[in-house]
């Protein structure tokens, strides 16, 4: 159950089939044309946590600056941490510094995962659509990173986190459209806009 090592500076690879589980597929550092399709990802909980020590990083799959990443109906599940992880490459958590872009996550089911269903920090042209999770879809760049064009549409999570202050320039245009969070933890700029959504609870980020 030790997770896989990272994929580095590959490109054109598909990945299909109708059901495989992994403990922690790994990183996907700078590649290219990547898709995944019908798969299951399990973390497997506990066991991946005795690994790994407390699995706080132990996200399911990392994309770490790559281009043209597709995944789509997909199931994530049984995260010690968070499912999917978008940030950038870099040697150390702010230090990022290639931006993943182009990313898109279509008809995917996220269920009892850790900490984040899906977790941006850094990115740019992220589409989420048809997507449903019990847990959270987390925005949140620090100081040095940056969000482009983060765009969702017809997704339902249990908590939705848009962190887009006004101070932080690098950041711009997240959009949510037709959704269902069932709570909403924000401090959103003039450039982010959630829309003809349901929310039941609105909270300001701390």
């Amino acid at each position: 159950l030790q997770p896989s090592p990272p994929l580095d500076n590959n490109k054109d690879i598909q990945i299909r089939t109708y059901q495989v589980a992994f403990s922690s597929f790994g990183s996907l550092n700078k590649m290219e044309n990547i898709r995944f399709e019908n798969l299951t990802f399990d973390g497997c909980n506990h066991e991946v946590a005795l690994k790994i020590g407390d699995g706080n990083d132990c996200n399911i799959l990392y994309l770490y600056a790559s281009r043209n990443t597709t995944i789509q109906n997909c199931t994530f599940k049984n995260a010690i941490a968070g499912a999917i992880h978008i940030g950038g490459a870099g040697n150390a958590y702010s230090q990022y510094t290639d931006i993943p872009h182009i990313a898109r996550i279509d008809s995917c089911l996220f269920e009892n995962n850790g900490r984040n269903d899906i977790e941006i920090i850094h990115g740019s042209d992220v589409s989420i659509t048809n997507c449903t999770g019990d847990g959270t879809l987390d925005i949140e760049p620090n100081d040095d990173q940056v969000i482009q064009n983060i765009a969702i549409s017809n997704c339902s999570f249990a908590a939705f986190t848009p962190y887009s202050p006004s101070h932080l320039s690098s950041t711009s245009k997240i959009t949510a459209v037709n959704c269902f969070f069932d709570h909403v933890i924000s401090q959103v700029g003039a450039n982010s806009k959630i829309s003809s959504s349901y929310i039941h609870k609105l909270s300001p980020y701390n």
